[in-house]
């Protein structure tokens, strides 16, 4: 992974976030030069207070990390939508308005699959929409043929 620069910032970005929630966890702050250069988030409290502000209920600053009682950093659209290899993309990917916490078994299930188009629209508005899909929120059709190609690592090529 790390020959692959794309790849390796993501996976960066995506650590990177972990480590701040779990200090937070401690009850520890930290920043990030790379948090705050590719995400909208300052330091630890920006991060937790995004999440908070979207919990559910049993959600806990807590319990985010892994197991089945565990909340994961969600994103309305999948990562695998974002190309890795646009620095645009990679920050439109983990803009606020794409991030939530949501609980690891639905984390784990919703894979690639879309949201709704009214909110794709709503998330265009924010201007969190990836490259890939041209500027333009894909129909139902569309949405039926990213997934697919999602599924098989086949956004970009």
């Amino acid at each position: 992974m790390r020959s692959d620069d794309a790849l390796w910032l993501k996976e960066k970005v995506r650590t990177k976030v972990g480590r701040m929630l779990r200090k937070a966890q401690k009850g520890l702050h930290s920043s990030s030069k790379t948090v705050s250069k590719i995400t909208e988030f300052t330091n630890t409290q920006d991060l937790v207070a995004h999440f908070e502000s979207k919990f559910q209920e049993g959600m806990t600053r807590l319990n985010h990390g892994r197991g089945n009682d565990k909340w994961h950093v969600g994103h309305e659209i999948p990562q695998a939508y974002f190309n890795p290899n646009s620095i645009s993309d990679v920050k439109r990917c983990w803009m606020k308005a794409n991030l939530f916490p949501q609980w690891q078994h639905d984390n784990l299930t919703q894979n690639v699959k879309l949201p709704s188009i009214e909110r794709l629209n709503q998330l265009h508005a924010m201007g969190c929409l990836p490259e890939v899909f041209g500027g333009v929120v894909p129909s139902t059709e569309e949405m039926k043929m990213w997934e697919s190609r999602a599924v098989y690592g086949k956004v970009f090529g």
